[in-house]
C-alpha cells in the first residue's frame, strides 16, 4: 500500500482489481511471496515489522531452519524394561539383567545412557542390582551377590498360605505390614554389596540408572524410586535427574509399594512437603509392561519440536500373567489360564484391574514407537525359549517357570535357580539373535548359573 493512501480506499480497489483478474482468469500473484526490489521500496513503511529467515529470506524451508539447542543435544537411550508378576518376576529378571550385564549392556557407555525401569515384582533385582553396580568393587569371588540375596529372600519367605501367605498372617488389613516388616528385616540381614572387580571387566563404572515405578492412588501420579527418594514421572526428572519434588523412601519402602497389589495389599501412605497425603500402591494394575513414565523422552515439546533424546533400542521383559498380544507375535508367551474357560478367582482379578486391555494397549504404543520413533525391540517372556532350544536347568520333567504363581510366597531353592536361568537363557537367545551378544558371552551365562546351581544345592 502506498505510504499516503488512503486504507479503505486502497482495499476497495484491491477487491476490484482482483475481482476483474479473477473474471479474466487472469493469474493472481498470492501474498506473502517477494516482490520485485522496484515494487518493495514503495511499500515499505516505517513502522512495519520485518522477519529475518535464514540464507538471506530465500526460503520458509523448515528443514533450513536451525534446529534449537536442546534438540541437537539429544541424548541416546536404551532401556530395559522389566515387568510386574512377584517372585516369579523377580527370579525371571535377575536372570535378564545378569545376561545383559555379560553382554555389556550395563556398562559405562560414551554414547547411550541406560535406563532399567521396573515395576511391580521387578522392583526387587531392579534395587539389588542398583545398589551392586553403584557399590565400591574389587573381588570377583563375590559376583553371586545379587542373586544370593535374591535367593535368600525367596527361600526364606514363609509358604504357609500359598499366594495368600501374607493375608494370612496379616488377618488380611495388615497384610501389607506384615510384608514391609519382613523386606526391612530381610534388607538389614543382607551383607552391603561386595567388593567385586566386576566394573573393572565391564570397563569402567556404570552408567545405569534404575528406577521403580510406583503409582499414587488418590492422585493417579506415576512416582519413580531412583535409589535415593521418590520423584515425580515427568520431563523435569528426566532432562536434570532429580525434579522439584523429593519424598525420602528407604529400599524397602520402595519395594514395598512397588508391590502392594490393589485388594492383596493396602498402599504404603506417604505425607507430602505441602502436608499431601499419597497412597503409593502397585503400578503394574495400569503399566505391567513398565513402558509409560520413559514416553517422557520422546515427546516433543509443542513449542520448538524438542524432545529429550533418541530411543535406539528397548528391550521389554515379560514375567507376569497376560492375554495373548496378537500384535507381538512370538515376541512374548502366552501365560497361564489363557482359557478362560477356566479362570479362577485370582485369574479374574487380574483382568478385572487391567490384564484385559493392558497387553492391547501396551501392543498399540510399542508398534507406534517402532513406526514414528524408529525404536528397535527386543523382548522375551515366560517359557518362550523353552520352544525354540532346551532348558539350561529344568527340577522336574513337566515343571515349567509359568506354572509359578504370580505372588510372594515361597519356593524351593532349586525351582528359585531354575527361574533365574530361564530368564538368562531367554535374554541371552534374544540377544545373541539381535548381534547384541557374542557366542562365547552367552557360553559364560550359562557357566554362571550351573555354577550357581551348584552353590544352592550345597546349602
Amino acid at each position: 500500500m502506498p505510504k499516503d493512501a488512503d486504507p479503505l480506499a486502497f482495499l476497495l480497489a484491491l477487491n476490484l482489481t482482483l475481482a476483474a483478474k479473477e473474471n479474466a482468469a487472469d493469474k493472481i500473484t498470492p501474498p506473502g511471496l517477494p516482490l520485485p526490489e522496484a515494487e518493495r521500496a514503495s511499500l515499505i513503511t516505517d513502522d512495519c515489522i520485518t522477519m529475518q529467515l535464514p540464507n538471506g529470506g530465500k526460503t520458509h524451508d523448515r528443514k533450513q531452519v536451525p534446529m534449537s539447542e536442546s534438540v541437537i543435544a539429544e541424548k541416546k537411550y536404551e532401556i530395559v524394561s522389566l515387568s510386574g508378576g512377584g517372585y516369579r518376576a523377580a527370579l525371571f529378571h535377575a536372570g535378564v539383567l545378569r545376561a545383559l550385564q555379560a553382554a555389556g549392556f550395563l556398562a559405562l557407555s560414551p554414547v547411550h545412557h541406560v535406563i532399567v525401569n521396573a515395576v511391580s515384582g521387578g522392583a526387587i533385582p531392579a534395587v539389588l542390582w542398583q545398589q551392586y553396580l553403584h557399590s565400591t568393587m574389587a573381588g570377583e569371588e563375590n559376583d553371586f551377590w545379587p542373586e544370593g540375596v535374591l535367593l535368600d529372600l525367596v527361600t526364606s519367605t514363609p509358604r504357609l498360605g500359598g499366594a495368600f501367605n501374607w493375608q494370612l498372617r496379616g488377618g488380611w488389613r495388615w497384610a501389607r505390614q506384615k510384608w514391609e516388616k519382613f523386606l526391612t528385616g530381610w534388607w538389614q540381614r543382607i551383607a552391603p554389596p561386595p567388593s567385586s572387580n566386576l566394573m573393572e571387566r565391564m570397563g569402567g563404572k556404570s552408567n545405569v540408572q534404575f528406577l521403580i515405578e510406583i503409582l499414587d492412588y488418590h492422585y493417579g501420579q506415576i512416582f519413580l524410586y531412583d535409589g535415593k527418594g521418590l520423584q515425580f514421572a515427568n520431563r523435569d526428572f528426566f532432562k536434570t535427574g532429580s525434579g522439584f519434588f523429593h519424598l525420602p523412601c528407604s529400599p524397602p519402602q520402595a519395594v514395598a509399594a512397588a508391590s502392594a497389589f490393589p485388594g492383596a495389599f493396602s498402599g504404603v501412605p506417604v505425607l507430602g512437603l505441602n502436608k499431601e497425603r499419597f497412597l503409593l500402591k502397585d503400578a503394574g494394575v495400569i503399566d505391567n509392561l513398565a513402558i509409560l513414565p520413559l514416553l517422557e523422552i520422546l515427546k516433543r515439546m509443542p513449542h520448538d519440536g524438542s524432545r529429550l533424546g533418541v530411543v535406539d533400542f528397548w528391550f521389554l521383559s515379560d514375567a507376569g500373567k497376560p492375554m495373548p498380544v496378537p500384535a507381538l507375535g512370538a515376541m512374548f508367551t502366552k501365560g497361564i489360564s489363557v482359557d478362560v474357560a477356566k479362570l479362577g478367582l485370582v485369574d479374574r482379578i487380574f483382568r478385572l484391574t487391567g490384564d484385559l486391555a493392558q497387553p492391547h494397549s501396551s501392543s498399540a504404543i510399542i508398534s507406534l514407537l517402532q513406526d514414528y520413533a524408529d525404536v528397535q525391540f527386543a523382548g522375551v517372556g515366560l517359557d518362550q525359549v523353552w520352544n525354540l532350544e532346551e532348558p539350561w536347568f529344568r527340577p522336574q520333567a513337566s515343571w515349567t517357570p509359568a506354572g509359578v504363581p504370580t505372588a510372594l510366597c515361597g519356593m524351593k531353592g532349586d525351582n528359585a535357580v531354575a527361574i533365574m536361568t530361564a530368564g538368562a537363557q531367554a535374554a541371552s537367545y534374544a540377544l545373541l539373535n539381535r548381534g547384541r551378544m557374542q557366542p562365547g558371552e552367552r557360553d559364560w551365562v550359562r557357566n554362571f548359573f550351573q555354577e550357581l546351581k551348584g552353590k544352592q544345592r550345597r546349602k
